[in-house]
């Protein structure tokens, strides 16, 4: 039998945090955080670097948010969404059901939509996007589900009604529309060289006189 706070849609391994206060998600947020600094050595300093991230106070404020949300103080909920795009450039919707330790170290552009299920102890870099993969395909409207322990790296985009298994890396800038089992590592293709000009040629001139304009 799941423990109380944990669901297990299919085989993903999803810890909620229901039953959690507020605070005891905002200081499982900050331990995550604390946690993700530990290449430097434990001390004062380490701990006002953290308070002093914006990425703590978006997920504070996306926090808040919920809770208002939950109850039922809804116009105080959407002004904090708003709060939370104009300072930190972040879409973290209040209905999204999000676990304890979520970890958003750099939240410009970063975001999930309020269908959204998310585990404990989650990491989403910059430009991260959780979402629908699209409302004029049925099979495509959906949320994701996000298992624990998951990293969502820079740029990338998971969407529609898709399984993300516990412990799972997914590569900067990959488009995720099916879903992945626990622990595995999915990359996108990277960047190649198609030719190499020498300097002063008239491709590089092209492209010199394209940034200029």
């Amino acid at each position: 039998m799941a423990r109380k706070g944990t669901e297990a849609p299919g085989a993903v391994a999803l810890d909620l945090g229901e039953g959690l206060s507020l605070w005891d998600l905002i200081r499982a947020d900050y331990q995550a955080l604390v946690a993700l600094e530990r290449a430097r050595p434990p001390s004062l300093r380490r701990h006002l670097d953290v308070l002093a991230q914006p990425g703590l106070w978006a997920v504070v404020i996306f926090r808040l948010a919920v809770a208002c949300h939950r109850a039922r103080l809804l116009p105080i909920a959407r002004i904090l969404f708003l709060l939370n795009l104009l300072i930190f450039g972040t879409e973290m919707a209040p209905r999204a059901r999000v676990g304890p330790g979520l970890v958003v170290p750099h939240p410009i552009f970063t975001g999930f939509s309020g269908g959204t299920r998310i585990g404990r102890n989650v990491t989403l870099l910059a430009g991260a996007h959780i979402g629908s993969g699209g409302f004029d395909d049925p099979k495509k409207d959906g949320f994701p589900t996000i298992g624990d322990g998951c990293k969502i790296m820079d740029g990338a985009k998971i969407l529609g009604p898709v399984e993300i298994g516990a412990g799972a890396v997914i590569g900067a800038n990959a488009l995720v529309m099916r879903s992945i089992p626990a622990g595995a590592v999915v990359v996108s293709p990277p960047a190649r060289i198609v030719r190499i000009d020498e300097p002063g040629d008239a491709a590089e001139e092209e492209v010199m006189n394209g940034v200029d304009r």
